[in-house]
């Protein structure tokens, strides 16, 4: 038997859809599916509290320091996305779901062998036609779902078919910058999309822009990093091991993926 921690309101992608604000609608960018009486319940009274920009980019920030923990363990989780993050006690964002996760001990990438169902929406060009994963596949992904989490749990690429999705990518093609993202967010972002894997910045590179970033540095949200989450050093490298998640799950402060 494996004891885990509890995660009280359930994944992100959900919660950000409970959370979307009323009359905030991006054309397109919002599916219903068989979860939907799912995300209109707001049951707890934290819940009907409403998110910040400030908010939606911590959990950002909280996910790329747990992806860095993830990469600097050699392992690479192939299936990032706000229904795979799950929110605990203090809206803390926890990474789960490592049934597509792969070691990376032996090489810097991981070359899927056998078909089956894959989160092409998530994924990268070359992860999509050549079966190539690797850590810079997980920051492309790590780019989706930080516009899932800037659009409060919208569906990516909503108006394009899976089988459309590489040409589209491969002519240029993005996901626009939603409303209330910054810049110099988004900006990020859109590095993470470049097509040249090589040319993507890594989580280290991302966690010290997001650290660096003005409204990120006031007292309170330094604090609550500190002490909650995991601190983080000059370098962006996450320090603190100790805490699990629940289910097979790695959080921002796990050390482990048992």
């Amino acid at each position: 038997m494996l004891i885990v921690e509890y995660a009280k309101y359930g994944n992100l992608r959900d919660y950000l859809r409970r959370k979307r604000p009323s009359g905030h609608i991006l054309s397109g960018s919002f599916e219903q599916d068989e979860n939907d009486n799912a995300y209109k319940q707001d049951d707890n009274d934290d819940l009907i509290q409403s998110l910040t920009t400030i908010d939606l980019i911590f959990f950002c920030l909280q996910i790329a320091i747990g992806m860095e923990y993830l990469h600097s363990k050699k392992c690479i989780h192939r299936d990032l996305a706000a229904r795979n993050v799950l929110l605990a006690e203090n809206r803390i964002c926890k990474i789960a779901d490592f049934g597509l996760a792969r070691d990376l001990t032996q090489t810097y990438y991981y070359r899927k062998q056998t078909d089956g169902r894959v989160p092409v929406k998530w994924m990268s060009p070359e992860a999509l036609f050549d079966r190539k994963f690797s850590t810079k596949s997980d920051v492309w992904s790590f780019a989706i779902l930080a516009w899932e989490i800037m659009t409060y749990g919208g569906s990516p690429y909503p108006s394009i078919a899976a089988e459309q999705l590489f040409d589209y990518l491969k002519n240029g093609n993005r996901m626009n910058q939603p409303a209330n993202c910054p810049n110099e967010i988004f900006q990020l972002i859109e590095l993470c999309w470049t097509f040249k894997e090589s040319l993507r910045p890594t989580f280290t590179q991302l966690c010290e822009n997001y650290v660096d970033f003005p409204p990120l540095s006031s007292p309170s949200i330094s604090d609550f990093a500190s002490t909650t989450i995991l601190p983080v050093s000059t370098s962006g490298i996450a320090t603190d091991t100790n805490s699990h998640s629940q289910t097979t799950t790695a959080a921002t402060s796990s050390s482990s993926l048992s």
